[in-house]
């Protein structure tokens, strides 16, 4: 046995407190309480730690049911409104049945909840033909059985179909076990690995690097309530102005001004619908982020005015790191207040981004929070509309920010090690906040690369750095459906690819797929050819501008299926396994990037070139 490895050991003691009944074990202690919408949190800790943590995932906590408690001699029975709950005293296990006394999910019962040094496990039993879906942004496929997934924000250029980490950290996931859904949320921002028989036949579980085991249990017979019940705990996107669902063009970089204003005059002569135009780093004096260059924008205001004249809204990205420079505003205000985060002696920490060397403002303190929405008010003030928090894992060059970096956390205290996942998730909040401080009465527009449960709250979310290739294309659709499962509703990827050089058959198929997508981007990298609608030729030209019609006319339905989200925690792209889940056909591999648009549209990705492909045939439709 391995010298740092411990179970909790056995119950010597248990009361209920109120609605939380606590189990007292050898080498550790358990919380377990129901919440008022019958989702049940267990939390364990070691004698040494503290029961108090920040969550900020959680958007509010709800007031907790009765709990039913009959104590017996090996085990004891707790009754809750969609199920039931059994602990083994000896030792400690968790499992729990239906109503009917059938097994939902159990604790490994030799190995339970469990601590190698600072990391804690949960082992939950493998059972035969069990399937698990979910955790966001993975690049696998939509059953995940046989595989293991980290949780680590990470800045992953041209990333595949088998990559992992990559941007966002989304630590819930759904279980199907003999036709009985059920959710599983770990609300531990530390590094999560979650094991769903990868390498063995025994049990799945999932684990953290450090913090307490803290995870909410869902069950309401359907995958459609679970998303329900966890959306009303992590939270929900608002509705979203309406001009955000339209066409959004982007490219790293248009540059200068005059190049912004063609882009957006050809889309008005060739009668291209659109409503969004990107800046990227090279709007910025020196890549310095809340700057204007001075000779390619040398009159932003005039240019942002000019552009609304045409009728396109104007997002500018936002990187987060503050360029080392004394007498460059954000950085003599940000160092003076304390604002960014520190190595454990006071310093701040630095890295290397576009800028030069940098230091990274520490979101989880509310002083750099508004520090930050106040800059971002300032931008808005000017004409902006939208942001696009981009580099927010946080990246920097090297990709290997050292663990010992110290945030606030609400002055709880963390480590890079804790604040890593939500670094980029409060950066979207601080700027959701500058957008509501300058005109509380419009609908704010985020968009983000890295993100965690809750991110929903504050903004979009598109793929990252993606390739211009059919695996990519097929991929994209994958991960905004499975991001939908993880809560966020409001996501895409770049239509055509980021990385490399569409051609005219992919984009064809690309916008195809990308009309249907709640986030409609075009976007590409620098040193790649230009891709906007009319650069593949006539008959593409044709085509994808017939589809991006398309996607206007479907913007009331679009848009009502995005109210029904706010209501329901049912995303607009909807995976099969929503509704049909009970037809194990839907996890055949080639259909894992098939999806519903909204309740009526069954969307089938095809690869660029073909010009058939397969329907599935669970579901009946064709399209």
């Amino acid at each position: 046995m391995a010298k740092d490895w411990i179970n909790i050991g056995n119950v010597t003691k248990s009361e209920q407190v109120q609605n939380i009944v606590e189990y007292t074990c050898t080498n550790g202690s358990v919380r377990l309480s129901v919440l008022e919408n019958g989702v049940l949190r267990v939390v364990a800790k070691r004698p040494e730690q503290s029961w108090e943590k920040v969550s900020y995932s959680v958007e509010k906590v709800q007031s907790l049911s009765k709990i039913v408690l009959a104590e017996g001699v090996t085990e004891d029975w707790l009754a809750a409104p969609f199920f039931k709950i059994q602990v083994m005293k000896s030792p400690f296990c968790l499992n729990i049945y239906t109503l009917e006394d059938k097994l939902i999910l159990g604790d490994d019962p030799s190995f339970s909840i469990s601590w190698d040094g600072d990391e804690v496990t949960n082992y939950k039993k493998l059972h035969d033909h069990e399937r698990f879906l979910g955790l966001g942004e993975k690049t696998q496929h939509l059953d995940k059985r046989g595989h293991q997934f980290t949780n680590w924000n990470t800045d992953f250029f041209g990333y595949q179909t088998e990559s992992d980490p990559i941007y966002a950290s989304l630590p819930f996931y759904l279980g199907i076990k003999e036709e009985m859904p059920y959710g599983v949320f770990l609300d531990n921002s530390s590094r999560t690995t979650f094991n769903f028989g990868c390498s063995n036949d025994r049990f799945s579980f999932f684990r953290a690097d450090k913090g307490l085991l803290d995870y909410y249990f869902f069950f309401t017979g359907n995958i459609a309530g679970i998303l329900t019940q966890y959306t009303q705990l992590t939270g929900r996107h608002q509705m979203p102005p309406m001009w955000s669902l339209g066409f959004q063009q982007c490219r790293y970089s248009y540059y200068p001004d005059t190049e912004v204003l063609r882009i957006a005059k050809t889309f008005r002569e060739k009668g291209i619908p659109g409503d969004v135009i990107y800046l990227d780093i090279h709007y910025m004096q020196d890549y310095k982020v809340f700057t204007w260059n001075e000779k390619t924008f040398s009159h932003p205001k005039e240019l942002l005015e000019e552009l609304k004249a045409l009728g396109f809204k104007v997002v500018v990205i936002l990187d987060p790191g503050i360029k080392v420079e004394a007498g460059y505003e954000p950085y003599d205000s940000a160092l003076a207040d304390n604002l960014f985060a520190m190595y454990p002696d006071g310093s701040p920490y630095s890295g290397e981004v576009w800028p030069g060397w940098c230091h990274f403002p520490d979101y989880t303190k509310q002083e750099t929070r508004e520090w930050w929405a106040q800059r971002v008010s300032e931008l808005r003030d000017l004409g902006v509309t939208g942001f696009w928090n981009d580099m927010n894992e946080p990246a920097a060059w090297g990709q290997k920010m050292p663990d010992l970096i110290q945030f606030h956390y609400e002055g709880q205290g963390a480590s890079h090690k804790e604040a890593r996942n939500i670094y980029g998730m409060q950066m979207t909040r601080a700027t959701q906040e500058g957008l509501v401080k300058s005109k509380p009465q419009e609908r704010p527009f985020v968009l983000t690369r890295a993100a965690f449960a809750g991110s929903q709250r504050y903004c979009a979310i598109w793929t990252g750095d993606n390739c211009s290739s059919n695996d990519h294309l097929l991929l994209g659709a994958k991960l905004v459906s499975n991001l939908g499962l993880g809560g966020m509703a409001f996501a895409g990827n770049d239509v055509g690819g980021f990385i490399g050089d569409c051609w005219p058959d992919l984009y064809i198929r690309w916008i195809q797929v990308g009309a249907f997508t709640p986030l409609f981007r075009m976007h590409t990298m620098i040193n790649s050819k230009t891709s906007e609608p009319w650069s593949y030729g006539e008959e593409a030209t044709e085509i994808g501008m017939n589809y991006i019609k398309l996607r206007y006319q479907l913007m009331a339905y679009m848009y009502s299926h995005f109210h029904e989200y706010t209501r329901s925690g049912l995303p607009i792209i909807r995976s099969l396994a929503i509704d049909h889940w009970k037809e194990w056909q839907i996890f055949d591999f080639k259909y894992d990037s098939q999806f519903f648009c909204g309740q009526s549209l069954l969307i089938c990705p095809i690869e660029g070139g073909q010009r058939i492909h397969q329907i599935i045939p669970a579901c009946g439709c064709l399209v």
